[in-house]
């Protein structure tokens, strides 16, 4: 483990976050971890309490986390840090930026959307990051038999997401129903321990590339 200080040292734990200036385009991540192993994304991967959790969990996949906001790359920092994850990388910025251009097609094994911001209101329905143009992207950047993993506390995003996937020919469901509400334990985001404290049931989504 790294000494305590720097952990606060914020410069120290910028080396471990990416910027889009900083991306050749495409990008081989894989040239970010020590070795290369399959390669997951965690896009709005939050201060990473999921990411770090998946990393530690299986140390034979890499992980990408995703985020646009520094705070909580910077707190996804330390926590690689803290657990010596060294299939654990970070980019800060949004992943509209990375895609189409930084990816390698069919690159990624696998890619999670966790409670995204379900954009409830009619009005501003448009700016969910599920849509058709982006899962279009998700997919070619997804190997064939890639796994795509989409989590909302909304039952009309879960509606929404699941009619995509499955009006999309180039995934299949991997569920016996559209969605789950329960999922064991390593699954269990931040959010959806927020959600059931809200009342609120989680809807889990697993679809397969073709």
């Amino acid at each position: 483990m790294e000494n305590k200080h720097l952990l606060k040292d914020k410069e120290f734990l910028r080396q471990h976050i990416l910027r889009i200036q900083e991306i050749n385009k495409p990008q081989n991540f894989q040239q970010l971890f020590s070795q290369p192993q399959p390669l997951v994304l965690d896009i709005g991967s939050g201060k990473g309490e999921f990411a770090t959790t998946m990393a530690s969990l299986f140390p034979n996949l890499n992980f990408l986390c995703i985020e646009k906001r520094p705070d909580r790359t910077l707190a996804t920092a330390k926590r690689k840090i803290k657990n010596n994850l060294q299939n654990l990388f970070i980019f800060q910025g949004k992943i509209e930026h990375l895609i189409p251009h930084c990816f390698f097609k069919k690159s990624v094994h696998k890619a999670f959307m966790n409670f995204p911001d379900p954009w409830p209101k009619n009005a501003y329905r448009n700016r969910r990051n599920l849509n058709p143009e982006f899962l279009e992207e998700i997919y070619d950047l997804l190997e064939t038999g890639g796994d795509f993993h989409f989590a909302t506390d909304v039952k009309s995003y879960a509606e929404y997401a699941y009619s995509l996937l499955n009006n999309h020919t180039g995934f299949v469901n991997q569920l016996s129903t559209p969605w789950v509400h329960e999922v064991s334990e390593e699954y269990k985001t931040l959010f959806y321990h927020h959600a059931a404290k809200d009342g609120l049931q989680s809807h889990f989504l697993h679809f397969k590339t073709v």
